[in-house]
């Protein structure tokens, strides 16, 4: 009997590497849809950390070959044996963690640092859609209301100042610096001189932020307005702030509302246009465009694959709540993957 075992060894990474990346990402963005639609139903938000996948897996391979050894010669005749196998088995042990007490009022209740939604904006991220989720006020300004604090819309500065950033950063007109303060990053805007007269841009923007007209750099601090005449004060919002705001514009069936299940959707004001639209809809059978789906009890809720602007705005809720996980330090997904 003639008998090996076979590791799958370093080839297995590039399958499992991907595999488990796609799944992880996949099961994350569904977990936050299913949390939007729970706020939506008044059902409460849960979150669990995936904090360890272990693969192990094994592939045997056995070749039986059996002879009849008091026959004349050892040829291998009609009475002889040919046989063989092949074993393969894939045992993934998955640690979840469900996050609960300080680690979960950390995660949804705390706003996030102005430093991290600029240093997002710093990275590439659209800014429009940075702002519009995850800040509430500049220098008073205000974002949308959150629900139940009053009509979802925006002031008409705050929606001008938004432009404004975005138009002098792509122009390199406006530019943004961090120095780190003990455990803390500061953020500060910056405005560059170029030797020539103020841009009408910039001219505008600091005359709807009230910035004083002879200072180039203003620190970016929390709060409603700032306390000094060279800072920018961002209110930044929660988590669980941006994901009620969201949850408020997804589409019910009407007799969910009639029945009391679930609160009538926000209509935002036609006019109000700082907030990218983020579509979310239902219908009783599983649709088959999907960016992202969930059930939740008798209907599908759906992010439409086709809807570029849904998918960048759902993207980026996505990544802000990847940064809004403040827990242990040992939170981490680790995988392993035997390679020999």
């Amino acid at each position: 009997m003639l008998q090996g075992c076979t590791s799958l060894g370093p080839s297995s990474v590039l399958a499992d590497r991907n595999s488990f990346g796609e799944t992880s990402n996949e099961s994350a963005k569904q977990e936050l849809l299913l949390n939007l639609v729970r706020l939506r139903y008044g059902d409460t938000p849960s979150v669990v950390r995936i904090n360890q996948l272990v693969a192990g897996y094994n592939l045997e391979g056995q070749v039986n070959i059996g002879s009849s050894l008091f026959s004349d010669g050892f040829s291998i005749r009609a009475n002889d044996a040919l046989s063989g196998g092949v074993t393969y088995s894939d045992h993934p042990t998955i640690t979840y963690a469900p996050i609960r007490g300080a680690d979960y009022g950390a995660f949804l209740m705390t706003p996030l640092a102005p430093s991290e939604i600029l240093a997002l904006i710093m990275s590439g991220a659209p800014g429009d859609v940075v702002i519009t989720l995850g800040v509430q006020a500049i220098n008073g300004l205000r974002n949308r209301f959150d629900s139940g604090l009053g009509h979802p819309q925006s002031d008409l500065g705050f929606r001008t100042a938004m432009y404004l950033i975005e138009q002098l950063g792509n122009a390199g007109k406006l530019g943004m610096r961090f120095e780190n303060q003990g455990e803390n990053r500061a953020a500060y805007f910056v405005f560059y001189d170029n030797g020539k007269d103020m841009d009408p841009a910039e001219q505008r923007l600091r005359k709807v932020l009230k910035l004083d007209p002879t200072r180039r750099e203003f620190k970016v601090v929390f709060g409603l307005t700032p306390d000094h005449p060279d800072e920018i004060a961002f209110y930044t919002r929660s988590l669980i702030q941006t994901m009620n705001m969201i949850a408020d514009s997804i589409e019910v069936p009407e007799d969910d509302i009639s029945s009391g299940r679930t609160r009538p959707t926000e209509a935002p004001d036609p006019s109000d246009q700082a907030l990218p639209a983020l579509h979310i809809t239902s219908q009783r059978l599983p649709p088959v465009n999907a960016f992202v789906s969930v059930r939740y009890r008798d209907r599908y809720f759906t992010v439409d694959d086709r809807d570029l602007a849904s998918k960048r705005m759902f993207s980026m809720l996505q990544l802000l709540a990847t940064i809004s996980d403040r827990g242990r330090n040992d939170a981490s997904p680790i995988i392993t993957i035997p390679s020999g």
